[in-house]
């Protein structure tokens, strides 16, 4: 049946990582009617082969009214219900694919049944003649195991409450002198019918429909109808199982259910203003990253370009054992960090005549030839253009370079990050008032959600400081938010 509107949206909003492999039984099998819905855009499931597991019994589902697939146009309708038994002669015939993971969710939701997918339920006998050949070779593959593995786990589709619909056994195909009883979808269904061809029926043409409604009919007299209503079951039973539910929307049922304040500090957990961060979606190490924005020497230390101009550097000091706290944090829980470093080629190839003039003119530097205590400023490999020692990034951790104010603009960042899957962005360094809010302002139009940490930014008067993040909280926080590095840390200990 056609997956529901919310499935869809759903599983379209996932990223999928790659394929898993899945054993599934009946009408999602090759050559039946709901097999597309193990596939997806561009990435169709990969039909491995069969393979024999161990420890659940097939039964035939008996659809009555009531059942969101109960159809009267279509009495053949039926689906195999797998009960776990863990009797290991109680065996199926599975399909075994690779599904892109975004469908394997997908195939499941919005089931009327009571169905499951169990990872460590059944394994796959590889040593059984009836298990394909692939399947035994990728099982040892995936493992890393030579021909000596005799069985492996699997992701399995199983019925998890047998007693919720009318269920009739399966007939095995097989019987073997051991007592193990072998199901399969089509063969048992085939036989189920009436019909002794199992290998070589057309499962879609009318005399087989008309048989297997037939025998389903004479199933059904025999058991009595279940004398409570299967709620779950029922076409007009409302759904919270399968319904995906935005940040804003649960924002709003949570408010009318009264119950907003309980789960705040784990929807939007870091307590910001003008409003908590982030605003959608979740503070997670997988979509969050720090940039820590040019805390290099030449803006912390006398001696340096800042110190050169004439500033006083204790501001651009001031935030580093923060910073330091910050990065401890994030360390710890594995969120991506990114620094960013300001400076020129020794030869100056990428500085603009004017900027250079300017600087002669107005602050009697010239870059690339003033020398100070930390040698040229702003030129690339002295020592002023290192980072503070305080906050010294780890070998793991990337490392920007750049010569214009806003870190994007001629450089890989956003690259970097569009590949890491980020949408969430911390920012920290020096100075707040140029390198800072030009990298913050270009990441909003970008499309990123932006958390300022006021207090791990610098700038050379108290003014400038409060002034920048006025601008970024204007307009109901146009560029962001701000808050505390305490309060981040704290919302990360909390929900990482």
């Amino acid at each position: 049946t056609t997956r529901p509107p919310e499935v869809v949206q759903f599983a379209d909003n996932l990223i999928s990582m790659g394929r898993v492999v899945v054993a599934v039984s009946g009408t999602i099998e090759e050559g039946f009617e709901l097999r597309k819905n193990i596939d997806w855009p561009g990435r169709p499931a990969l039909y491995l082969g069969l393979g024999l597991c161990r420890g659940a019994k097939m039964y035939f589902d008996l659809k009555e009214e009531g059942c969101r697939e109960y159809d009267e146009q279509k009495p053949e309708r039926v689906n195999p219900a797998m009960v776990l038994t863990g009797n290991a002669k109680d065996a199926n015939l599975y399909s075994i694919y690779l599904v892109d993971e975004r469908a394997c969710l997908g195939a499941l939701l919005g089931e009327p049944r009571y169905l499951s997918m169990a990872p460590d339920a059944l394994r796959i006998d590889l040593d059984d003649a009836l298990t394909s050949i692939q399947v035994k070779n990728y099982a040892r593959a995936q493992c890393d195991k030579n021909a000596q593995l005799k069985s492996c786990a699997v992701l399995c589709v199983v019925c998890c409450f047998a007693g919720a619909c009318r269920l009739e056994a399966a007939p095995p195909f097989e019987i073997r002198a051991d007592g193990t009883r072998i199901t399969q979808f089509k063969k048992s269904l085939t036989i189920f019918a009436g019909f002794s061809n199992v290998e070589s029926i057309d499962t879609n043409s009318i005399e087989f429909k008309n048989a297997v409604a037939r025998a389903l009919q004479d199933a059904a007299k025999k058991h009595e109808k279940n004398s409570e209503a299967i709620y779950a079951t029922d076409t007009m039973t409302p759904r919270l199982s399968c319904s995906p539910i935005s940040d804003q929307d649960l924002t709003l049922i949570l408010k009318k259910a009264g119950c907003y304040d309980n789960f705040l500090p784990y929807i939007n957990p870091v307590k910001a203003e003008p409003f908590n961060f982030p605003f959608e979606n979740s503070l997670s190490p997988d979509t969050t990253a720090l940039l820590v924005i040019d805390l290099q020497r030449d803006f912390t230390d006398a001696g340096g370009y800042m110190a050169a101009m004439g500033y006083d550097v204790t501001p651009l000091a001031k935030p580093l054992s923060t910073v330091a706290k910050v990065l401890s944090a994030c360390r710890a829980k594995k969120i991506r960090i990114i620094h960013t470093r300001q400076g020129y080629r020794p030869d100056l190839a990428d500085c603009p005549s004017h900027t250079r003039q300017r600087f002669i003119s107005l602050c009697g530097i010239d870059i690339g030839t003033t020398t100070g205590p930390l040698g040229k400023v702003l030129i690339r490999d002295q020592p002023g253009w290192q980072l503070n020692d305080s906050v010294r990034p780890f070998a793991t951790e990337s490392i920007v370079d750049k010569t214009a104010c806003d870190a994007f603009l001629f450089t890989d960042l956003e690259l970097i990050l569009r590949t890491w899957g980020i949408t969430n962005l911390i920012f920290c360094g020096n100075t707040l008032d140029v390198c800072v809010h030009s990298t913050l302002r270009h990441a909003s139009d970008l499309g990123f959600q932006n958390l300022l940490l006021q207090d791990c930014c610098g700038a050379v008067s108290p003014s400038l400081h409060n002034a920048m993040i006025e601008s970024v909280q204007v307009e109901s926080g146009i560029f962001g938010t701000v808050a505390n590095a305490d309060d981040f840390i704290t919302a990360l200990d909390r929900v990482c």
